[in-house]
């Protein structure tokens, strides 16, 4: 088929449109404000042409590293649970009064498992879930005529302390009291803002049951931040606890009056997580000498402690 170009001659179709093209597009590009109304006469519609523009892809984002330079400040966490192992050596002399000496050794260890389940800055709320106990070379086994779990409070009137144990009482002479003890080992009175290098202190001035004997016990607790390290996206700092006890008793055994004195110190490195303010892992010894004196016999007592704290 034939048609009519513009210029006059006759030409196929193709030829026409290959040349009408050749002639038309350079006046687009000349007329460009008119465009979009060449674009209506031919199409019947203006359309704007899309332009995408893919950008660059961004570099990979670098984890922010914790501060491991301090200062920090310390998150209260208000649910943890804790398993506490304690070995006990206990090398005595027993005096009669003759002056004969009777050595005697003794070894024990235990296993605790507390779980705290509310915290303010003046309050620890938890349980005591389990206690057993026996010879270091046998098998632990359960107290007798405990009642698990066994409630646990821990109270001060600010939160530099002092801190004492309010439930059970620390002067209540039940086995309850006595094996709620263990709890203080891990009740850490932090500030909520501390920096490498802090020092703060806990003091306490209790009376304490032992044996159906009342025990004015006083002890001085002094916290120092060793280290900083950085675990994951959090830091642990590395905390070590010095501890000075003396205490003083007076009371009835055997039917015998009897006055117990002693002092003790003992040192403790733990670390504890800012994200909660909890301990992830401690361990420590305590030495504890005492004194019994009865009308016929004295006796001498060094009792060596080891502890560990482990988060289950």
């Amino acid at each position: 088929m034939h048609r009519i170009g513009m210029s006059g001659t006759v030409v196929t179709g193709v030829r026409w449109v290959r040349r009408a093209a050749a002639v038309v597009l350079p006046q687009v590009e000349m007329l460009a404000p008119r465009v979009c109304v060449a674009a209506l006469l031919i199409t019947g519609a203006c359309r704007p042409i899309a332009v995408v523009v893919t950008p660059p892809p961004s570099p990979p984002t670098a984890p922010i590293a914790p501060n491991i330079s301090g200062p920090w400040n310390i998150t209260s966490g208000q649910l943890m649970s804790y398993k506490l192992y304690v070995d006990v050596v206990v090398m005595a002399r027993y005096i009669d009064s003759l002056s004969n000496i009777r050595p005697v050794f003794d070894s024990s260890s235990s296993e605790a498992e507390i779980t705290w389940s509310n915290r303010t800055s003046t309050r620890w709320n938890g349980q005591l879930t389990s206690f057993s106990s026996g010879p270091s070379a046998g098998r632990n086994a359960p107290m007798n005529g405990v009642q698990y779990p066994v409630a646990l409070t821990f109270s001060a009137r600010t939160p530099e302390g002092p801190w004492v144990r309010t439930a059970p009482g620390e002067s209540d002479c039940s086995v309850e009291s006595a094996i709620a003890a263990i709890g203080r080992e891990v009740v850490i009175p932090v500030p909520a803002r501390i920096r490498r290098d802090a020092i703060w202190h806990d003091s306490s001035s209790i009376t304490a049951c032992r044996d159906s004997i009342p025990l004015e016990v006083t002890s001085v607790r002094r916290y120092r931040v060793l280290e900083a390290v950085a675990v994951g996206n959090d830091v642990q700092l590395l905390i070590e606890r010095t501890t000075t006890t003396s205490l003083r008793g007076i009371g009835r055994q055997l039917g015998e009056p009897i006055t117990i004195t002693g002092r003790g110190s003992g040192t403790m490195r733990f670390t504890l997580a800012r994200a909660d303010g909890f301990i992830v892992t401690g361990e420590g010894e305590q030495t504890l000498d005492l004194r019994l004196e009865g009308r016929r016999r004295t006796q001498e007592v060094r009792q060596t402690t080891r502890l560990r704290v482990r988060r289950p």
